[in-house]
């Protein structure tokens, strides 16, 4: 797997490498959960900027699954099948949805990844 890189706001990305799930306790597989991309509060994005990184966002990006509904981008991340996770399935999969995210905006000129943020759907 390719490095990821964690954003947070006013912090340069923190490269994270090697293979996420093989860092995990249950063994790789981790239960899907769901994550909802939003325009970030404290951005000066566009009205439409959900609507931009929805055009742009592939349906499918290796282990996430992207929708839209409403004024948000959902985003089901992780194996159905298995039933480890909680936590570790939260923030691996967090993880993962923002360096999609951010590797979509950066291929997108239109498009500013502190526009967005991603947080866990209960």
């Amino acid at each position: 797997m390719r490095g990821i890189h964690v954003m947070r706001s006013g912090v340069p990305p923190v490269p994270v490498t090697g293979d996420l799930r093989s860092t995990c306790s249950g063994g790789g597989r981790l239960a899907a959960v769901t994550f909802r991309i939003t325009r970030h509060s404290g951005s000066a994005s566009p009205d439409d900027a959900i609507e931009l990184l929805w055009r742009a966002l592939p349906a499918r990006h290796e282990d996430a699954k992207f929708t839209k509904v409403g004024s948000e981008i959902r985003v089901r991340w992780g194996d159905t099948q298995a039933s480890s996770g909680g936590e570790e399935s939260a923030e691996v999969g967090r993880i993962a949805v923002l360096d999609i995210m951010r590797g979509v905006c950066e291929r997108t000129p239109d498009l500013d990844p502190a526009w967005f943020a991603v947080s866990f759907r209960l």
